[in-house]
């Protein structure tokens, strides 16, 4: 990695500062406002209130768009801002005033907008748009391999089915209900979880922010583990409010401590993915987006499954840590596939 000029490395730490203040600062009141922490369950309803909390979720890649455009990338980041994030709220605003608690319940042409948009999303940060496919990325971008983004996108289901079959092994009742009604409809119905959850569980309103500009930045400055393990620990912590909320493996503060150990192999792997997919968004975003996909496609057994998820991905991490080890994170090699 190119060593850093005093005065970039000082821009860095104060544009990184700002990023993470106001992720968590706009984040948890807007959670709160929208009503996240009511109840004995998260709120799964649909409407104006979910919307509110979901504006907390893009908190992380806003604030990194608006830095970036004050920092004066102005054109990018306002570009990215307009071209993605309008229509994706339109299309939030368009689902709340269903106010359902299942958007396969939509009629045929809600469900090809939704669809429609996140396709619009997808090549947003695509190779064919070359201009804006990392709009928080000061350098020249390296190639796209759509190879790594592709790999990327099918990690999450390499890595749980192994042990959604173990979880199941000798049950009478194995299945997945979203393929209840045949290949075909079970295809269309995935397609448009996979779109929802690209744009509302998380992946764009995150992934801009922790990977295309904090990731960026941290990497400027230090080694793709270090970098990662110290992501990872922001990461965790702005989950915290919701992990103490309604617990995560454990109840209560132990809930933090388990995000941070889910998070830490994780993000290890969301960088090793980033940077062999040429720092293309494109490879966190589809990752991000498979993994939170899974507990909305009706696998039997899946709490057990995600306990052997959970083990995989603690030894993928590792081995994600040891290859990044190796990694020159400015330059990774142009031949790889």
């Amino acid at each position: 990695m190119g060593a850093q000029q005093p005065d970039d490395q000082r821009r860095d730490r104060i544009e990184l500062a700002w990023f993470f203040v106001a992720s968590f600062a706009v984040a948890w009141p807007l959670w709160l406002a929208g009503g996240v922490f009511e109840g004995a369950t998260p709120r799964e309803i649909l409407d104006a209130r979910w919307m509110l909390a979901q504006l907390g979720v893009f908190a992380p890649s806003v604030a990194a768009l608006l830095i970036g455009a004050l920092a004066g990338r102005r054109r990018e980041c306002f570009v990215a801002l307009l071209a993605v994030f309008v229509p994706v709220t339109v299309v939030g605003f368009l689902v709340a005033r269903r106010a359902v608690t299942n958007i396969l319940s939509f009629a045929a042409g809600e469900k090809w907008l939704l669809v429609a948009v996140a396709v619009l999303v997808l090549l947003f940060f695509s190779p064919l748009n070359r201009t804006f496919r990392n709009p928080g990325r000061r350098a020249a971008m390296p190639p796209a391999r759509l190879a790594w983004v592709a790999a990327a996108a099918l990690a999450p289901f390499a890595l749980f089915l192994p042990g959604w079959a173990l979880a199941n092994a000798g049950r009478p009742d194995v299945a997945v209900t979203l393929l209840g009604g045949g290949l075909v409809q079970g295809t269309a119905a995935f397609a448009l979880l996979w779109s929802f959850d690209l744009m509302f569980g998380g992946s764009l309103g995150e992934e801009i922010g922790w990977r295309g500009f904090a990731l960026e930045r941290l990497l400027a400055r230090m080694s793709p583990v270090r970098a990662s393990a110290l992501l990872a620990v922001f990461w965790a912590l702005w989950h915290a409010p919701i992990d103490v909320a309604f617990g995560f493996g454990l109840p209560g503060a132990g809930a933090v401590v388990v995000r941070l150990l889910w998070t830490l192999p994780l993000t290890m792997l969301f960088t090793w993915f980033f940077l062999r997919s040429g720092s293309s968004l494109l490879a966190p975003l589809a990752l991000h987006t498979s993994l939170n996909v899974l507990p909305g496609l009706g696998f039997s057994g899946f709490e057990p499954a995600m306990a052997v998820l959970f083990v995989a991905v603690l030894v993928a991490g590792f081995a994600a840590a040891v290859a990044l080890s190796r990694t020159n994170a400015a330059a990774p090699p142009d031949g790889a596939a």
